[in-house]
């Protein structure tokens, strides 16, 4: 376990304490559940493909809820599975998950900035809106200690570069605990210190037509969300800088730590102990 220090413990903290009593999201919600709309099959199955490397993997979601949609309904085994979370209400709502599924995670509460589990313990690390909750750099670090060689991670993430959605946030300040912030360019450099990955960027325009559509029509999938998407589709494909002004991304990867690296401490460790051994015996 790393990266103790007053700073991040308090930040556990209030993180803790605000999703204990419970965020206001239910208005800001309600009024852009449309705003994925026919986004949501491409990207859902963007994730499901993903997620199928969890498959008799030994697993750790940075949270407690997401593998019951990720994983147990799409009958994707792992070999094991532990979550974490800071809060205890997020965990009781795990444990309630896990008597409707198949997967029976084991659950720990514990902080994503400073994981109590051995160097190279898994080769699947993931989870749904916790990075930008945490501190970033912290937690990057601890996700590279505890993957595997070759591990991979999946992670799905709200960008903070668009002004429009910065305006949004401003707007809705119940709706979020106060330390969150959704990733900016600097985060998204950072990210790239310590992991090597690729990201899916989703919903632009189809965000404000989200909204009108959910004061007109009840289906999510019309022809006004279907078109955004077509758009939102095009935009990526004609201006690829563009996606940093989108609304969500999908950030997966593979742990490149050498197998040497991963090994040395572990090699350090056994040097110690022969050593320690010898002394004895000499004594």
């Amino acid at each position: 376990m790393t990266n103790d220090s007053p700073d991040k413990a308090e930040r556990a903290r209030r993180e803790r304490e605000q999703y204990n009593e419970g965020l206001q999201r239910e208005t800001y919600e309600n009024r852009l559940s449309h705003c994925e709309g026919f986004t949501s099959r491409e990207k859902w199955e963007k994730l499901v493909a993903l997620m199928e490397i969890s498959r008799g993997k030994e697993v750790l979601e940075l949270g407690s809820t997401t593998w019951h949609n990720w994983l147990d309904e799409q009958k994707i085994y792992p070999k094991s599975l532990d979550c974490i979370n800071i809060s205890e209400a997020e965990l009781e709502e795990g444990h309630q998950l896990a008597k409707k599924g198949t997967i029976r995670p084991n659950f720990h509460q514990m902080d994503a900035q400073s994981l109590d589990f051995p160097e190279n313990s898994f080769d699947v690390v993931f989870g749904s809106a916790i990075l930008h909750h945490v501190d970033l750099e912290a937690t990057c670090q601890e996700i590279v200690r505890v993957l595997r060689p070759g591990g991979n991670f999946v992670f799905y993430e709200p960008l903070d570069i668009n002004p429009v959605a910065r305006v949004v946030r401003a707007l809705t300040p119940r709706a979020r605990t106060v330390d969150e912030r959704p990733f900016r360019f600097a985060d998204l450099r950072l990210l790239r210190k310590y992991l090597c990955y690729q990201f899916e960027a989703y919903e632009l325009f189809s965000v404000p037509v989200g909204y009108l559509s959910g004061r007109l029509f009840k289906n999510p999938i019309n022809l006004l969300t279907i078109g955004s998407q077509i758009v939102d589709d095009l935009i990526k494909i004609l201006c690829p800088p563009a996606q940093y002004l989108y609304r969500n991304i999908i950030l997966h990867g593979v742990n490149l730590k050498p197998q040497e690296e991963a090994s040395s401490s572990s090699t350090v460790k056994e040097l110690s102990s022969e050593e320690g051994s010898k002394r004895e015996s000499a004594a």
